[in-house]
């Protein structure tokens, strides 16, 4: 009979085998909520914008539009500040006026271009949106210049359905360059 101190000559099973009882279903289950969390979170941020119907075939007032477009908003647009730069409420407030009054222009503008009578109902629409947005941007500089922050915030909020379904639609029918997106800029807070 060996020592109790000496190794046993019995070969020693050296695969590794999980205990009795391991909670196996559980963890892969656990992994594959995991594993599909990460896919449907990748494909949320790297789906591409929503695209309206395309319903607009009159190349001419689809050329005419983008060419007024790119010439009105780029001016309009926010100037691209750091968390760093102090912008205060005032500034962002005459900023959002200055962006309401030009797309409320241009606007005006767009409406007038000739358009196929069978497609003006389409243009009226998304025009009628840019009106909700443009609103929504002069309430956002009034409750910026009363000082209450959070108000602005919730007005500026207001308008990002309208501001959604215009650019979805200006996707959808080659107005790119007519993209509202961030023409109006939102504050960082106190």
């Amino acid at each position: 009979m060996p020592e109790p101190d000496e190794p046993s000559t019995a070969t020693l099973d050296t695969t590794w085998q999980a205990p009795r009882g391991f909670p196996w279903p559980p963890i892969v289950m656990i992994a594959a909520l995991v594993l599909l969390s990460a896919v449907v979170l990748g494909y949320r941020l790297t789906r591409p914008a929503p695209t309206g119907p395309r319903v607009m075939t009159d190349r001419a007032f689809i050329d005419q539009a983008n060419q007024r477009c790119r010439a009105a908003l780029p001016p309009l647009r926010p100037q691209d500040t750091s968390r760093a730069a102090s912008v205060a409420p005032d500034q962002i407030a005459d900023q959002a006026m200055r962006a309401a009054d030009g797309l409320a222009v241009l606007s005006r503008e767009l409406r007038s271009v000739p358009v196929a009578l069978e497609q003006k109902p389409f243009v009226e629409g998304w025009l009628d949106g840019w009106a909700t947005f443009i609103d929504a941007g002069r309430r956002y500089a009034q409750a910026l210049r009363s000082g209450d922050v959070d108000a602005a915030n919730k007005v500026a909020k207001s308008g990002d359905p309208a501001q959604r379904r215009a650019d979805a639609f200006a996707r959808g029918n080659d107005l790119d360059p007519c993209l509202l997106q961030s023409a109006i800029r939102k504050p960082r807070g106190p």
